[in-house]
């Protein structure tokens, strides 16, 4: 079974990065008990290292889909920093000239 990725890359420069963490450090970031995290706003997945290979490929899949979810608000405009509308941008490269 392969490792756990340190990070995982979406296009348009969306770097999320995957910790193995404590249960602690969990509750820290999420405010309760749980067996991994997506935290938005540092784009860090969390996932506690206790578990084992298939639960944390487990986990990490969950928190992918929250990170998902942020990413497609960054590729719409919504994330200070992103394209304005990255969409309009590829529908003009996509034009027949």
């Amino acid at each position: 079974m392969s490792p756990i990725p340190h990070s995982v890359r979406f296009p348009f420069g969306y770097k999320v990065e995957v910790r193995l963490v404590t249960g602690k450090q969990i509750k820290r970031v999420n405010g309760q008990d749980a067996h991994g995290c997506w935290d938005g706003g540092t784009r860090k997945i969390y996932i506690d290292k206790t578990l084992n290979g298939l639960e944390q490929r487990y986990v990490l899949s969950h928190e992918m889909i929250h990170a998902f979810a942020d990413w497609q608000h960054f590729v719409l405009g919504g994330d200070e920093g992103a394209p304005a509308t990255v969409a309009s941008k590829v529908a003009s490269r996509c034009r027949p000239k």
